[in-house]
């Protein structure tokens, strides 16, 4: 079985791996603190968006501590975008997007580390351990990465959040 390094964190290693008896999957181990639970929230996530497009597909074998999905044989984005190829990738984030909001989900760190481009230039919003299904914990303070924070999450604006 052959294993390529895709990310690595003091959080987070995603792989991808070719077993022997089937199609390539990408493993993404949690490690530290929470990382059964933010492994396990994540999948519930995406359960919870399976079958919207842009979502990443969850392989049916689930270990503990470890998201298995399926390779999509997508790739990060690698610098600036034509400006036909930025509106399309664009508008298929926001219909993805729109797709999210409408389960109930905010995912909280979009920014062009999380959003993977398959070989037809499809986009997949990837990585949801942040995501937030219910109400905000009080006191959470902020999420995300703090350059693509939204401008009402900083407090500069005056404005409330918008859940």
């Amino acid at each position: 079985m052959g294993e390529e390094l895709l990310y690595l964190s003091d959080r987070t290693q995603v792989t991808r791996r070719s077993p022997p008896d089937g199609p390539d999957v990408i493993y993404k181990h949690a490690t530290g603190p929470g990382a059964t639970r933010r492994i396990e929230h994540e999948r519930a996530v995406l359960e919870k968006l399976a079958g919207l497009p842009g979502i990443p597909h969850l392989a049916a074998h689930q270990p503990r501590r470890t998201l298995v999905l399926r390779d999509d044989d997508a790739s990060p984005v690698a610098g600036p975008m034509s400006p036909p190829d930025l509106v399309r990738t664009a508008h298929s984030l926001a219909v993805t997007l729109a797709g999210v909001h409408r389960a109930g989900v905010l995912h909280r760190d979009i920014t062009p580390a999380n959003v993977v481009l398959c070989p037809d230039a499809t986009p997949l919003l990837i990585d949801y351990d942040l995501a937030l299904t219910g109400a905000p914990e009080p006191g959470e303070g902020l999420v995300g990465t703090l350059g693509f924070l939204a401008p009402e999450q900083t407090g500069r604006t005056g404005l409330s959040i918008d859940r």
